[in-house]
């Protein structure tokens, strides 16, 4: 009996064993909207869930469809694109499970960026202007090729009546530096970059049009193995992704959700530019004009 206490108690006092974390492998691509992945990596929600990400950088999210459908990613962050919409067409395993980016009337962050002699010069004033000139995208068939379409449309101009070229976004900025681009589309933070290295100026908001003023710009997507084989984490995923990501949202328009969100958010606030909105027949309300604007335009012409 006294064998079978002691035994007992050295039972109790032993250390419980460590739980491993568990691995989440994530498709990545460089882009504002990420933010909310970003501080949930910096701030340790992820860590507080037991989740180690690994993230894999890609040109686009229309090249993670096909391992994501695999199962070779669990998580991936992206645009919707012609590549999904096959995707899903064809039967492939994943599922949309959360918002990643949405374009709003004064919230937008995917400028047309016009080369900086260009706009200097005069060379290029309106959106009519780009007609005959290269003109940069990330990735043949995403939603930022719509944009454009749009963008076009609304000037009078034909998607075919420019020179489409395809380049990874850090390509792009070289690409208006070397002179081989004339303009390029692109989401935040490349527009800015390109202000920054002095090689391209934000001429053009794609919320000025009225057919994508408000738009679903991008989404975080799961492969269905990780779904089927590993809930809770799936679960756990997003129930850390979804506070840091809220937070980001709060810190953009001024109005912190909580203390820990208010902290985690700071360094991703938008910087406020003295810059004037474009006068347009939409102008968002002053409270709404808190994303990086435009350059210096006076006025923002569709039109020759």
């Amino acid at each position: 009996m006294r064998r079978a206490a002691a035994a007992l108690f050295l039972v109790v006092l032993a250390p419980w064993p460590v739980l491993a974390d568990e691995t989440v492998r994530i498709g990545d691509l460089p882009a504002i909207s990420n933010a909310g992945i970003y501080v949930a990596i910096e701030q340790g929600f992820f860590k507080e869930k037991g989740i180690v990400v690994e993230s894999e950088r890609f040109a686009s999210g229309a090249k993670m469809i096909a391992p994501l459908a695999t199962g070779q990613l669990d998580v991936a962050i992206g645009t919707p694109s012609a590549a999904l919409y096959n995707s899903i067409a064809s039967g492939m395993d994943f599922r949309i499970v959360a918002d990643k980016g949405q374009q709003r009337l004064g919230y937008s962050f995917v400028p047309l960026v016009v080369r900086k002699d260009l706009w200097e010069s005069g060379r290029v004033r309106s959106v009519k202007d780009l007609k005959g000139l290269k003109v940069a995208s990330g990735a043949k068939g995403i939603n930022l090729d719509y944009f454009l379409a749009k963008t076009l449309e609304h000037a009078g101009l034909a998607f075919d009546s420019i020179d489409m070229t395809y380049l990874a976004y850090p390509d792009v900025l070289r690409a208006l530096a070397a002179k081989a681009v004339d303009a390029a589309i692109a989401p935040e933070p490349w527009g800015v970059r390109a202000e920054e290295q002095k090689v391209g100026v934000r001429a053009f908001l794609t919320e000025q049009v009225p057919a994508i003023a408000t738009f679903q710009v991008a989404v975080v997507m799961y492969s269905g193995r990780f779904i089927k084989e590993r809930p809770k984490v799936a679960r756990d995923f997003l129930q850390a992704y979804v506070p840091a990501s809220s937070g980001t949202a709060s810190a953009a328009s001024g109005t912190p959700r909580s203390r820990r969100s208010s902290r985690s958010t700071r360094r991703c606030r938008p910087r406020r530019s003295r810059r004037p909105f474009p006068s347009t027949s939409t102008r968002p309300p002053a409270r709404a004009r808190r994303t990086s604007r435009p350059s210096r335009t006076g006025s923002t012409r569709w039109g020759g």
